[in-house]
């Protein structure tokens, strides 16, 4: 009696150790299995985002490089408009000594 109960425990404890194992190792898959989804899916969250980030670089750089074409633009027509500016100093100064010169040659002669 002692040995059939010693058997049946033993066998008992086998019985759920197996079992156990059984459902530790089906858990652990199913773990390792819903682990590699969210990694899957956190990745593609990454790309989306990466994705996104190049767009928005992208998007600024063409903004930027409008900008800069455009103060491009305006600097060379504030040049040309500072050019004609001297340019016409320089002629009302020349009228200027003309009429100087005349002046100091009637008051001279």
């Amino acid at each position: 009696m002692a040995t059939e109960s010693i058997i049946i425990l033993i066998s008992s404890l086998a019985i759920i150790c197996f079992f156990s194992y059984f459902l530790f190792h089906r858990l652990i898959k199913e773990n390792a299995k819903i682990n590699e989804e969210e990694r899957k899916r956190m990745l593609e969250q990454i790309d989306s985002k990466k994705e996104l980030i190049n767009e928005s670089i992208k998007n600024n750089r063409e903004t930027i490089k409008d900008l800069i074409e455009r103060m491009h633009k305006e600097l060379d027509s504030v040049e040309k408009e500072r050019i004609g500016e001297f340019n016409s100093l320089k002629t009302i100064l020349g009228e200027y000594k003309i009429t100087t010169e005349g002046l100091r040659e009637s008051t001279e002669g």
